[in-house]
């Protein structure tokens, strides 16, 4: 009777444990648990068996947004979580954005630091320097020079040099795009911003493609609100080649020429 007893109680105990486990299993189950993709890519998220109402979120609206039906569209590469809720259940998928490619490293953005404080943190080769500016070799053959500007010993502005090799218009765009907000053109120039710089990018007579860096105006928060621009991108390099002389050495990029000396 006793071994009756206990072999009834253990039987007991194995189906509770066996429901229990069996509850823990998810009620719902997404189309992509991980993600990777690039920044002008879509990808439709869903829900197993279809169900109704569920709802959609981005925990990173500035790396991709999702909408009402689960169609996620990249934006800037980074991470982000996708969630869908359900009757109060949720499930998720991890969403990596990857670069197409690194190029270069960019400037640093310490803007209000001093020359001494840029040139630590700096591994690249210096070509100049004098009380405004350092000047440095690019790292690789896509990028020729790397430039700070300073006012007073405070870095307010750097520049990125890729020369006029014209091949390389839609790589440094494409750079961009992948990291920064598209704001429009202006006089033959692209605008960018990220919140943290703002970005002239365009063709100089005497330097070929420039990125000038300037102190964004934006906080770190209003970039995810911006409504997001669709653009021709064809229109843009076109634009962006339209002329030879831009506004570009309002920021003094010239002074390059100074800094070699």
């Amino acid at each position: 009777m006793r071994k009756t007893t206990t072999m009834l109680v253990m039987a007991v105990v194995f189906i509770l444990v066996g429901c229990s486990k069996g509850d823990n299993t998810p009620k719902y189950k997404i189309n992509e648990e991980a993600l990777i993709t690039n920044f002008d890519k879509d990808f439709q998220f869903l829900i197993e068996g279809d169900p109704a109402d569920v709802t959609w979120s981005s925990s990173d609206e500035w790396v991709g947004t999702i909408d009402e039906t689960g169609l996620f569209e990249a934006s800037k590469i980074g991470n982000t979580t996708i969630t869908a809720t359900i009757q109060g259940a949720t499930v998720k998928s991890e969403v990596t954005v990857e670069s197409y490619n690194e190029m270069f490293i960019e400037p640093y953005a310490d803007y209000g630091s001093s020359k001494e404080a840029i040139k630590a943190k700096e591994s690249r080769q210096i070509a100049g320097e004098d009380a405004e500016a350092i000047l440095y070799v690019g790292e690789n053959t896509d990028l020729s020079n790397v430039m700070y500007l300073f006012t007073n010993d405070k870095m307010d502005g750097a520049a990125a040099v890729f020369g006029s090799d014209d091949s390389k218009m839609e790589q440094v765009l494409r750079f961009y795009l992948e990291r920064y907000e598209f704001l429009g053109t202006s006089d033959n120039v692209g605008i960018f911003d990220n919140g943290i710089s703002n970005l002239l990018v365009g063709l100089t007579a005497e330097l070929g493609w420039v990125a000038l860096y300037s102190k964004s105006e934006m906080s770190t928060s209003q970039p995810q609100s911006l409504v997001k621009k669709e653009f021709d991108f064809n229109a843009l390099k076109k634009s962006l080649n339209g002329a030879k002389e831009t506004t570009l050495n309002d920021l003094r990029v010239l002074d390059i020429n100074k800094a070699l000396r």
